[in-house]
Parts: C-alpha cells; sequence; structure tokens
C-alpha cells in the first residue's frame, strides 16, 4: 500500500490466505501497509488468529506497518487472537490498538504476560491499555477499546 494513511479491508479469503502454511500459486498473502498510521479492517466475523501467520519481523513479517486493527467495521463478530510477539511484529513499534464494539473478542493467547490494564481515553474514545516489558524491547501497549471481549 502507500505512505499514507491506509484502511485494508480483511474479508475470510485474506484471512485464509495470511493463515496458510505455504504458498499458492508461487506466492504468500502479505499486507504491508508501509508509512503512516495503518488499519487492518476485519470485515464479515473472521477469526484472524496471528499467532498462526509468519510474523517474522524485521521486513520479514507476512502483516506489517499496521498501527489500528478495526474489528467493527461493520455489525459481524470478529474474533482477533495475538500474542506479544505478534503486536511487536505487526507495527514495528510499541503500541497496537484494537478498535471495536461489544460483539467482537480479543484472545491474548499470553495474557499472563500483561499486566491489568489502565483505562486511558484517546480522541474521545475509552481504551484498556495493556503493557508489558519484553526482555528484548522497552515497554509495548496494547489499546484495546472498551467494550470489546477480551479473554
Amino acid at each position: 500500500t502507500g505512505s499514507g494513511n491506509d484502511v485494508i479491508n480483511v474479508d475470510q479469503g485474506m484471512v485464509d490466505a495470511l493463515q496458510r502454511i505455504g504458498m499458492q500459486d508461487g506466492v504468500y498473502a502479505r499486507i504491508d501497509a508501509g508509512n503512516g498510521s495503518d488499519t487492518l479492517a476485519l470485515t464479515g466475523g473472521v477469526n484472524l488468529d496471528l499467532t498462526v501467520v509468519a510474523n517474522q519481523g524485521a521486513g520479514f513479517s507476512r502483516i506489517e506497518s499496521i498501527e489500528t486493527i478495526d474489528l467493527a467495521t461493520d455489525a459481524s463478530a470478529n474474533t482477533l487472537t495475538l500474542s506479544l510477539k505478534d503486536v511487536m511484529d505487526i507495527n514495528e513499534g510499541t503500541k497496537l490498538t484494537i478498535d471495536g464494539s461489544a460483539n467482537d473478542t480479543v484472545d491474548l493467547a499470553d495474557l499472563s504476560l500483561w499486566k491489568a490494564p489502565t483505562t486511558s481515553v484517546e480522541g474521545g474514545t475509552t481504551y484498556n491499555v495493556y503493557t508489558t516489558v519484553s526482555p528484548t524491547t522497552s515497554a509495548v501497549e496494547l489499546w484495546v477499546q472498551d467494550g470489546i471481549q477480551v479473554i
């Protein structure tokens, strides 16, 4: 994608392609949003499990340069499963924001690594902010919109 603030819509077909272990038609599915503040928008009630998507970081991840994941693009209930490693790899930074509604679920695969959330308001939206300190990086923050179920 470009160097601006991109929104990339992800449906079940793209989820299947991203989670596929091998190539299809000689290529891997990959999203690299580039510079700017970029959003991955889940649509159609998908279940995206980032723990099974190849995210090696340092320019070799299947999903890169994403600052926000939007689970509330439509009225469908979307589920996102992720780990600390996924948060660090997907945006090569220390903060990932997840927007959504009460229909949506975030499954933190390694919930025990995150401190109990604090509450913060950004742009008029209330977030539950989960933090952790990785052994190899500074503090990492996961901002989850208030109302999203976190398991």
